[in-house]
């Protein structure tokens, strides 16, 4: 049997080991997250196979990249597709117990399995995560001196406008311009960088407390109002990663939404693109509005 190579990484605190039978690059986005800890809570474990026998049936989900059918365990299993190899499956990724991913792969996929990020992105990482009490929002996110800002909503929006408009005039640290990872403690609510930054393309393991969450609207002048109840569960589920295919899946993540909105301010706001949207939260949080 050939030597695997091992390649750990820490994200949001969750250790997550891909074990490859053939060398990875490893990537800027890949790089911060990488460890020396010896421990790990999961196993992606990528092996190449002969053939693979695609499943008979309809699918659960159809996806750009992959499919998804009952693995006849209680789970799912994803299966990968090339659309540059007439959309043929290369890649079957499936949980096998606990704490443990086996992604089996055709001679086809060789090439596409020989590059971290797909592989840790055929480890169903967001579900992983998900296990651990991780939630992942499509934000930017800034640690500023007054606790940390999800700025949130559909692409387009603003996000890292107004991200960088927070460090510009207020002092604050990108975390993340895409992907967040939330994550509570005795803090509280925590946001951590992950390896998917957006365009900002910062990556950093590095996490701050969280101190509101912004869902963000253009508008010709700024006004802000806090969201409460139903409304903001609502706002803020939109932008989270949940594996809608699996029940379990999609209440955790409801479960963990709600407490979040539980905890933390979520305000809307509407905004133009300049300072006047940093002075107008900052005297909200300061209780100066």
């Amino acid at each position: 049997m050939a030597e695997r190579r091992l390649y750990r990484l820490s994200i949001s605190g969750v250790g997550i080991t891909i074990a490859s039978p053939r060398p990875l690059p490893v990537t800027e986005r890949f790089a911060p997250f990488l460890t020396e800890e010896r421990g790990t809570d999961f196993l992606v474990e990528c092996r190449e196979v002969p053939a693979l026998a695609v499943p008979c049936g309809e699918p659960v989900y159809k996806g750009e990249r992959f499919w998804v059918w009952p693995d006849g365990d209680g789970g799912f299993s994803r299966w990968y597709f090339d659309g540059m190899q007439d959309n043929a499956f290369f890649a079957r990724a499936r949980q096998a117990g606990a704490d443990r991913v086996l992604v089996d792969y055709s001679p086809i996929g060789r090439e596409l399995v020989s590059d971290m990020g797909n592989c840790f992105a055929f480890s169903g990482w967001e579900m992983l995560l998900l296990q651990k009490g991780r939630l992942l929002l499509h934000a930017s996110c800034v640690d500023t001196p007054l606790g940390g800002l999800l700025f949130s909503g559909p692409s387009g929006i603003g996000k890292s406008t107004q991200a960088e408009l927070w460090r510009q005039y207020a002092g604050a640290v990108l975390i993340n311009g895409d992907r967040p990872i939330l994550s509570r403690d005795e803090q509280g609510w925590r946001a951590w960088g992950s390896p998917y930054a957006g365009s900002s393309r910062h990556f950093v393991n590095e996490s701050c407390v969280l101190r509101a969450v912004v869902l963000l609207k253009q508008a010709k002048s700024c006004t802000l109002r806090r969201l409460s109840g139903a409304d903001a569960f609502r706002r803020v589920f939109a932008g989270t990663t949940v594996n809608s295919w699996n029940k379990s899946s999609v209440l955790h993540v409801c479960e963990l939404t709600e407490r979040l909105v539980s905890a933390l301010p979520v305000y809307e706001l509407s905004c133009t693109p300049d300072r006047a949207a940093v002075e107008l939260l900052r005297a909200e949080l300061e209780g100066k509005a």
